[in-house]
């Protein structure tokens, strides 16, 4: 049995390189799943056609962590990743492409690796696979990919708006815990920094399939609360006042001081 002995994201794109057509990642792990996004995301190559097979408790697990399912919702959309769902968990999460079976491989206090394994099981695996997959149901995949966040964004709010945003996002890469971003949050201080009315920030995130309005409007309690933002009453016609978002004076002074990054990172991590 031979063995690619590298970090998770070279391991990846290996794999990528390796195989061709279609690979079928069949009972991932949430993790597991992720990190196969976010390699798949950055490759810099083409990827096979990923095939995910997975329990629907993973895959809702999985979308926790925003960004790795928002990668996954740009590869489904230019049509490399489509997922299904199988609740018959096997225990023991499979890549199998038509010439090679891959298993991968925990080591503590290491990054995962992939073993090969032997070629005589390799027909028969693939065959499972292939069948499990076509009697399986599709999963819709609901966070919007990246690049529809970003291009409404600076649509709707601006490009410095937008370019905030990145920056939010980029905080979350080397977290520990990759559910701790929370879109809902950052998006509401991307508002408050631009003076944007809630009800429009809180709209985009609706129809884009962030969040719903409650959510939204429960997060911007909870900044309020915080001391993080405030909120101003502005006349509508017709219809209720709405809140005009708007960091609080202490909030300003940390972003004029240490970049807008340092508050998101406070309020989320």
């Amino acid at each position: 049995m031979s063995t690619i002995p590298k970090g998770r994201g070279g391991t990846f794109d290996e794999l990528f390189d390796d195989v061709t057509e279609t690979l079928y990642v069949f009972d991932p792990r949430a993790p597991t799943l992720r990190a196969l996004a976010v390699a798949a995301g950055r490759h810099d190559g083409p990827t096979p056609r990923l095939r995910v097979l997975a329990g629907e408790t993973t895959l809702l697990r999985f979308q926790r962590d925003f960004v790795a399912a928002a990668t996954a919702a740009g590869l489904a959309a230019d049509g490399r990743l489509t997922v299904r769902t199988d609740e018959t968990t096997h225990g023991t999460t499979v890549f199998a492409s038509r010439d090679a079976v891959f298993v991968p491989v925990r080591i503590p206090d290491t990054e995962p690796t992939v073993a090969a394994g032997e070629r005589g099981v390799v027909a028969d695996v693939f065959a499972t696979c292939r069948e499990a997959w076509r009697t399986r149901e599709p999963f819709q995949l609901q966070t919007p990919p990246l690049s529809t966040v970003d291009e409404t964004l600076t649509a709707e709010f601006g490009t410095e708006a937008a370019a905030d945003f990145r920056t939010a996002l980029a905080t979350a890469a080397d977290r520990d815990d990759p559910t701790a971003f929370d879109p809902v949050t950052t998006v509401l201080l991307v508002g408050a920094r631009y003076d944007r009315l809630h009800y429009d920030v809180s709209n985009w995130g609706e129809r884009l399939g962030v969040a719903s309005k409650a959510t939204f409007s429960r997060k911007k309690g909870q900044l309020e609360a915080d001391g993080v933002i405030e909120t101003s009453q502005e006349a509508s016609r017709p219809g209720r006042p709405r809140q005009r978002l708007s960091l609080t004076a202490d909030s300003e002074r940390r972003v004029a001081e240490a970049g807008f990054e340092t508050v998101v990172t406070d309020v989320l991590y």
